[in-house]
């Protein structure tokens, strides 16, 4: 067929909290495969979980007993790894940054030294369209930094990697520490569906470019501390080859270990 004669249903419920009611109510509870089946392409944009309702919808329970997945397994969160994987390859520009930031966990002699990583998001970036202030992390940079030096060892078995949504924070964490003990992903800080237009074509690719490396670093973590944001939550999940919850904290008016998918706090409060 024709790509131009192909019918096609676009849906967008990022900025559109209604629209995501609707669609999550129809896909866990009605036959929506049947009323989609006449469009040739369907593209659906959100940062909703639309992957659980679907797979609990009684109109569809024989493709899932096809897809051999247990009731405990068809869950977003617990498919998610694997999805990934199976949908996205990273380019040849992604995975050299990534590599190169881990080569300096091999030392000489061929020891791994033990990677730390922070996620900080604070919120009200001049790069970001519309950013929000976020409440309640004021003292988020000092608290993790603190939970560090108390909680962690930071020595020449240990490397910090820190990536944000302000670059002055980077350069802070960056500056505290001996030049061989902390790194970051090198580019612009982008938010990847709020493109500021202050930005030329090659820094919103380079922004990508960190942005995407920074997402894959943060499932290589075997620490991870990070700031209440669906972007380290989606990372996290990624550390499943050494349990997804090992060493994994979050902020929220302090730091707090999470043990569990159940575990979790309103995104107003933290």
């Amino acid at each position: 067929m024709n790509r131009l004669n192909r019918s096609e249903l676009h849906i967008e419920t990022t900025r559109n909290p209604q629209l995501a009611r609707i669609i999550y109510e129809k896909i866990s509870s009605t036959n929506f495969l049947n009323e989609w089946s006449k469009y040739d392409d369907i593209y659906i944009t959100t940062n909703s979980d639309y992957i659980t309702p679907v797979l609990a919808n009684k109109y569809i329970e024989n493709l899932v007993r096809l897809l051999n997945i247990s009731s405990n397994e068809s869950t977003q969160a617990r498919l998610f790894p694997l999805l990934y994987e199976l949908l996205f390859q990273p380019t040849d520009q992604v995975i050299n940054l990534v590599d190169q930031l881990l080569n300096k966990l091999i030392e000489e002699k061929n020891l791994k030294k033990k990677l730390i990583c922070l996620h900080i998001r604070i919120g009200k970036n001049p790069t970001m369209i519309n950013d929000k202030i976020l409440s309640y992390r004021d003292t988020m940079v000092e608290d993790m930094l603190e939970f560090i030096e108390k909680n962690l060892t930071i020595n020449k078995q240990s490397l910090i990697f820190v990536t944000s949504d302000s670059i002055e924070i980077n350069k802070y964490i960056l500056n505290k520490y001996n030049p061989n003990q902390s790194v970051s992903i090198p580019g612009p800080i982008i938010h990847i569906d709020r493109l500021s237009s202050t930005y030329s074509s090659t820094e919103q690719y380079q922004g990508f470019l960190k942005v995407i490396s920074d997402f894959y670093v943060l499932g290589e973590c075997d620490t991870l501390i990070m700031a209440r944001s669906g972007f380290s939550e989606w990372a996290s999940r990624r550390r499943y080859l050494i349990n997804q919850f090992h060493q994994l904290y979050l902020y929220c008016r302090g730091i707090h270990q999470i043990t569990g998918h159940k575990w979790k706090r309103p995104h107003i409060i933290c």
